[in-house]
């Protein structure tokens, strides 16, 4: 690979808060061959000003003619990026100096399609403590560990644009929590993936309505699981029914951290999978109160 160049999409609303840490991490990079498209989605805050008083050429500042979904405002970032590969990073997340360096190495392999590391999860509200979320990341062709587990980050994420391209569609504005993992999902029907073991991104997670999280997620995990049961290379899969099971898993969850025992059972009785069934229904006799100390997603 002769020193290609990278498109960073950064999207923004009202990011201002950590906005400066991700931008310098971007800036302290050993790979120096970028150009950052920070795609503003009509923020009211400072974020605009905050980019803007940074004077180099390879910032490209756009600002959306509306405020959009956030997968919306991804697509609409990738159509203007004119790089052969882009990677994301999110207001709130940071990376490794050596990150771009070590993943564009990645796409060495021409049958490489998408790329992710490993990285660290911050929580902020337990003093940042840090910890690696993955033992390890698979490689090749994925989609069944994928539907198992999501184990590529967002701010991880490179990949051509043109298996973008290919898609027959690319980010799902319909979703709010789930595009990213619709996305690679679908990337993965016909992409080899590769990836970096080492925790080369710093994602910072934030603890704040976490039952409702939850149950949003499971709903948008349901509205994808609708759609992949029309495509056969989905629903064949050895590990389709597991994927499906866990939607109804991470729903009976949700009620449960709203307090809604009734719900949380009847979810829970769809479940076929039985580790699954066996794990809910641990956590529905647990009080309330241990839940949420444990915290399990």
């Amino acid at each position: 690979m002769n020193n290609p160049k990278v498109n960073i999409i950064m999207n923004c609303y009202n990011g201002e808060k950590y906005l400066k840490e991700a931008i310098e991490s971007v800036f302290s990079q050993t790979y120096k061959n970028w150009e950052l498209i920070f795609w503003d989605n009509c923020s009211s805050d400072n974020s605009a000003r905050i980019i803007n008083s940074y004077n180099d050429d390879r910032i490209i500042y756009q600002k959306s003619k509306k405020h959009t979904s956030q997968y919306e405002a991804r697509h609409q970032a990738v159509l203007h990026c004119k790089r052969e590969f882009i990677a994301f990073l999110d207001v709130d997340d940071w990376w490794d100096k050596h990150k771009l360096e070590k993943q564009l190495k990645l796409f060495d392999n021409i049958n490489v399609g998408f790329t992710s590391t490993n990285y660290w999860l911050i929580r902020q509200n337990k003093n940042k403590k840090k910890a690696k979320v993955f033992k390890k990341i698979p490689n090749g062709f994925i989609l069944s560990k994928l539907l198992i587990q999501n184990f590529i980050g967002m701010s991880s994420l490179i990949f051509r644009k043109k298996s973008y391209l290919e898609l027959e569609y690319g980010f799902n504005s319909k979703y709010e929590i789930v595009g990213d993992y619709d996305l690679v999902l679908r990337m993965s029907l016909n992409n080899e993936f590769a990836s970096i073991q080492e925790p080369l991104s710093y994602y910072r997670w934030h603890e704040q309505n976490l039952s409702h999280k939850i149950q949003k997620n499971a709903n948008e995990l349901k509205l994808m699981v609708k759609d992949m049961r029309k495509n056969k290379s989905f629903y064949l899969n050895e590990n389709f029914e597991f994927f499906a099971d866990f939607s109804i898993y991470l729903s009976s969850l949700g009620y449960k951290l709203n307090n809604n025992l009734g719900e949380a059972i009847n979810e829970a009785k769809k479940i076929n999978n039985f580790f699954l069934k066996l794990r809910i229904f641990s956590i529905i006799i647990l009080p309330l109160k241990i839940i949420k100390i444990l915290r399990p997603s």
